[in-house]
């Protein structure tokens, strides 16, 4: 449920500018807190109504559940009202806790308590591992995702013009992983693959690998699921991607006319294929009419002991056509695990 909202981005401008410390970078740090301390004194009055921490709370949840994260090990967020002295967050196993104060203002901590879920609750035991940047860019488009499906236009249209822009304008680099992971989020496989490869890195062999190295195998998969998102029906891309820690195979049932001419065979083969070829994954992607052949297809596989199932989710991403006309699209991402993970 989208909500107009007043909001200042005073709280967030200080989360934003906490994280930036973390670059180290005195000339961009400059910039940086010159751009937030000129807006976090900013206030939008025109608002309509005040979200309820009822509701932010059920958006959080309702976000991480539909995205697919809850099966990754994400906690649900409670939020509670508190004096406006003790507003803040606070750690628990299992669960993270917003705390709003009792005041009409509370609105103005919205964008930091999202910011801060997305921070602390969204595989935090691998961001340690890769580069500063890396990190900003998938906690910026969580962020930006959660405002768009769950708090409302007014939200996200603050975050992007008050904070994405100017931050983009003094860093290309995040800018540019951003969009990567924007396009891949528009065909749903930025919280489904990306985010489920990343959320395993610590519990394999990482030690081997230097930050640096880890970062750019990160990119690398960025990269590999960028060009997958932008291809076209009849295009063809590699859609092996076995490096060092991370060792996918993701099949894209995208035809039609194929499925009813040849059946179930060529996708099996290839999942067989892939398991030979030892990939710990494999990922079957379909969309639209292609739906219910993807789900049988994966069925089938797992018949066979081609693999053991541990993620089926189905979901809809929104398209919009030439004209302003929008479509639901219906999406199937099914999670194939067919080696022994981790070595």
């Amino acid at each position: 449920m989208n909500i107009t909202i007043s909001i200042s981005i005073s709280g967030f401008a200080i989360m934003i500018l906490f994280t930036l410390l973390i670059l180290r970078d005195p000339i961009l740090y400059e910039r940086i807190r010159k751009i937030i301390f000129s807006i976090s004194s900013t206030v939008i009055e025109s608002h309509k109504r005040i979200l309820s921490s009822v509701e932010l709370q059920e958006g959080i949840n309702r976000y991480i559940e539909d995205e697919g994260l809850i099966d990754l090990g994400c906690p649900r967020v409670k939020v509670d009202l508190v004096p406006q002295n003790l507003e803040g967050f606070e750690l628990k196993e299992g669960e993270i806790i917003i705390k709003l104060g009792r005041r009409k203002e509370r609105i103005n901590s919205i964008l930091s308590a999202v910011y801060f879920y997305v921070s602390k609750a969204i595989i935090p035991q691998v961001k340690p591992l890769i580069k500063e940047n890396v990190v900003h860019s998938i906690d910026l488009k969580l962020s930006d995702s959660i405002l768009r499906k769950e708090i409302g236009r007014d939200a996200e249209s603050i975050f992007k013009e008050k904070i994405l822009t100017p931050l983009f304008s003094v860093n290309s680099e995040i800018k540019g992983m951003y969009l990567r992971l924007k396009r891949i989020d528009i065909e749903g496989t930025f919280t489904r693959i990306f985010l489920r490869e990343l959320s395993e890195l610590h519990l394999r062999n990482y030690e081997r690998l230097t930050k640096p190295e880890l970062t750019q195998e990160v990119l690398e998969f960025l990269e590999f699921l960028y060009t997958i998102a932008q291809k076209s029906s009849e295009e063809e891309v590699e859609t092996y991607f076995q490096q060092k820690l991370i060792n996918i195979f993701i099949l894209l049932v995208a035809k039609r006319d194929k499925f009813l001419e040849k059946g179930a065979f060529p996708y099996l083969n290839a999942i067989k294929i892939a398991k030979k070829e030892g990939v710990d994954k494999v990922y079957v992607l379909g969309r639209r009419e292609c739906v219910d052949y993807s789900e049988y297809i994966a069925d089938r596989a797992v018949r066979k002991r081609f693999g053991t199932l541990i993620f089926k989710q189905k979901y809809e991403t929104k398209h919009i056509h030439y004209g302003g006309k929008e479509e639901r699209v219906r999406h199937i991402c099914v999670t194939l695990q067919v080696s022994k993970p981790y070595l």
